[in-house]
């Protein structure tokens, strides 16, 4: 119990239940690129990468955010100081880029510009609206590059990076706008990011690339993401609720993109990472 109470302070600066959301992507990318065989063993470091990539960019944000930020977060609560949670930060990104280089130069590359680009998104970018959305997504998409890297390459396999990259694009574009008052409609961005990501996963079912399998995990990512875009821009779903919605639908997403190359069993525990991340969602 005192364990606990200590370390909840830190659980929430890194935002525990977000790094199993960010883990489902490097997943799907090893799954994807490993159609021809699977080197095991480089995933554990792929996906420890990740999350502490992750887990560090977080606690670099609260740390930019300490003005900002509401009073019962960890720093402007007094529970965590700003430097105690910048060094943290800085450890966490440099444990995750060293966890890659044992899988092996690509993945120490990927690591590398994923780091740089989240780095960049804390040091500035976030505060525009383009240029933030623009970052985000591409940290994700470099998030599921990273497991690319570890796998064999296939031309077929970089239009992944770009579904995953529009729909995150979408989604900080929406959350950019329940921050603050901006000029532009956030729907129009959101409902395009939405249709795009959808519209790519069909062509990769209906043109070959994809098994059939891929099908069920996309028709579950359809229905809880539109159900979400749907509510939130008929105002039956606050912008919040639905941002919240679509970030927990990114496993799903994931999943139709690794069952779509390895299976139904391969999109399974793409898709449990979820569980954890919603059920954590609720404390953290």
């Amino acid at each position: 119990m005192i364990f606990r109470h200590k370390s909840a302070p830190y659980l929430e600066l890194v935002r525990l239940p977000h790094l199993f959301i960010a883990m489902a992507d490097p997943m799907a990318g090893f799954i994807a690129a490993s159609a021809s065989g699977m080197d095991i063993f480089k995933l554990p470091y792929i996906l420890a990468s990740s999350a502490l990539i992750y887990a560090g960019a977080s606690a670099c944000n609260d740390f930019a955010d300490r003005e900002r930020d509401p009073d019962n977060r960890p720093i402007p609560s007094g529970r965590i100081s700003h430097g105690g949670a910048l060094v943290l930060g800085v450890v966490l990104i440099i444990a995750g880029v060293l966890s890659a280089s044992v899988a092996g130069v690509y993945p120490l590359i990927a690591a590398l510009c994923l780091s740089a680009a989240l780095v960049s998104y804390n040091a500035g970018l976030k505060n525009g609206l383009f240029s933030g959305a623009l970052t985000m997504g591409l940290s994700r998409a470099l998030n599921l590059s990273l497991g690319l890297s570890a796998g064999s390459f296939s031309i077929g396999l970089l239009l992944l990076p770009l579904i995953i990259f529009t729909f995150v694009f979408a989604i900080t574009l929406l959350k950019s706008h329940s921050i603050a008052e901006r000029s532009l409609s956030p729907g129009i961005g959101v409902l395009s990011g939405w249709i795009v990501a959808c519209a790519a996963v069909q062509y990769h079912l209906f043109s070959g690339f994809f098994t059939g399998e891929g099908l069920v995990f996309a028709a579950m990512f359809y229905v809880a993401s539109g159900a979400a875009v749907i509510m939130a821009l008929s105002g039956r779903l606050g912008t919040g609720a639905a941002v919240k919605t679509l970030i927990l639908s990114i496993p799903l997403l994931d999943a139709a993109l690794s069952a779509g190359t390895g299976g139904l069993t391969a999109g399974l525990p793409v898709a449990a990472l979820a569980l954890p991340a919603m059920v954590l969602s609720r404390r953290f």
